[in-house]
Protein backbone atom coordinates (compact mmCIF):
# COMPACT_ATOMS: atom_id res chain seq x y z
CA UNK A 1 0.00 0.00 0.00
CA UNK A 2 1.38 3.44 -0.68
CA UNK A 3 0.95 6.00 1.18
CA UNK A 4 1.41 9.98 1.01
CA UNK A 5 4.58 11.16 3.25
CA UNK A 6 2.92 14.46 4.02
CA UNK A 7 -0.13 12.80 5.77
CA UNK A 8 -0.21 9.15 5.75
CA UNK A 9 -2.98 8.92 3.73
CA UNK A 10 -2.92 6.73 -0.36
CA UNK A 11 -2.50 9.55 -2.65
CA UNK A 12 -5.72 8.68 -4.80
CA UNK A 13 -7.73 7.42 -2.77
CA UNK A 14 -7.28 3.78 -4.18
CA UNK A 15 -4.93 1.28 -3.33
CA UNK A 16 -5.57 -0.45 -7.01
CA UNK A 17 -2.58 0.35 -9.04
CA UNK A 18 -4.33 0.37 -12.54
CA UNK A 19 -6.67 2.92 -11.41
CA UNK A 20 -3.53 4.75 -10.00
CA UNK A 21 -1.65 4.44 -13.13
CA UNK A 22 -5.19 5.71 -15.00
CA UNK A 23 -5.81 8.50 -13.30
CA UNK A 24 -2.08 9.85 -13.32
CA UNK A 25 -2.05 9.10 -17.39
CA UNK A 26 -4.83 11.56 -17.30
CA UNK A 27 -3.17 14.15 -15.57
CA UNK A 28 -4.57 13.52 -11.93
CA UNK A 29 -2.08 14.25 -9.68
CA UNK A 30 -2.35 14.80 -5.62
CA UNK A 31 -3.70 17.04 -3.47
CA UNK A 32 -1.57 19.40 -1.35
CA UNK A 33 -2.41 17.96 2.01
CA UNK A 34 -3.70 20.30 4.58
CA UNK A 35 -0.84 19.46 6.93
CA UNK A 36 1.74 20.18 4.63
CA UNK A 37 2.13 23.72 5.97
CA UNK A 38 3.11 22.46 9.51
CA UNK A 39 5.93 20.67 8.15
CA UNK A 40 7.36 23.39 6.03
CA UNK A 41 6.16 22.28 2.88
CA UNK A 42 5.46 25.73 1.54
CA UNK A 43 3.12 26.93 -1.83
CA UNK A 44 5.71 27.62 -3.27
CA UNK A 45 7.78 24.12 -2.78
CA UNK A 46 4.41 22.70 -3.88
CA UNK A 47 4.33 24.58 -7.09
CA UNK A 48 7.57 23.25 -7.77
CA UNK A 49 6.32 19.62 -7.11
CA UNK A 50 3.71 20.45 -9.20
CA UNK A 51 6.02 21.58 -12.04
CA UNK A 52 8.09 18.24 -11.75
CA UNK A 53 5.00 16.40 -12.24
CA UNK A 54 4.38 18.22 -15.61
CA UNK A 55 3.17 16.07 -18.48
CA UNK A 56 5.24 18.42 -21.03
CA UNK A 57 9.06 17.36 -20.29
CA UNK A 58 10.12 21.27 -21.20
CA UNK A 59 7.91 22.51 -18.73
CA UNK A 60 9.82 20.59 -15.68
CA UNK A 61 12.48 22.45 -13.64
CA UNK A 62 15.78 21.30 -14.55
CA UNK A 63 17.93 19.70 -11.41
CA UNK A 64 19.88 22.97 -10.89
CA UNK A 65 16.59 25.37 -10.78
CA UNK A 66 15.34 22.22 -7.83
CA UNK A 67 18.38 21.85 -6.04
CA UNK A 68 18.82 25.99 -5.85
CA UNK A 69 15.36 26.65 -4.36
CA UNK A 70 15.77 23.67 -2.07
CA UNK A 71 18.91 24.51 -1.12
CA UNK A 72 16.82 28.20 -0.20
CA UNK A 73 13.94 26.63 0.59
CA UNK A 74 15.90 24.60 3.67
CA UNK A 75 17.72 27.84 5.03
CA UNK A 76 14.42 29.56 5.31
CA UNK A 77 12.67 26.55 7.21
CA UNK A 78 15.30 26.08 9.43
CA UNK A 79 15.75 29.96 10.26
CA UNK A 80 11.88 29.76 11.34
CA UNK A 81 12.82 27.11 13.55
CA UNK A 82 15.86 29.12 15.21
CA UNK A 83 12.93 32.05 15.88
Amino acid sequence: MYHQVLCGHTPYETTNEAAVINTVTNGGRPQKPEAAENLGFTNQLWELVEQCWSADVSARPDVRTILSYLNHATWSWERKQMV
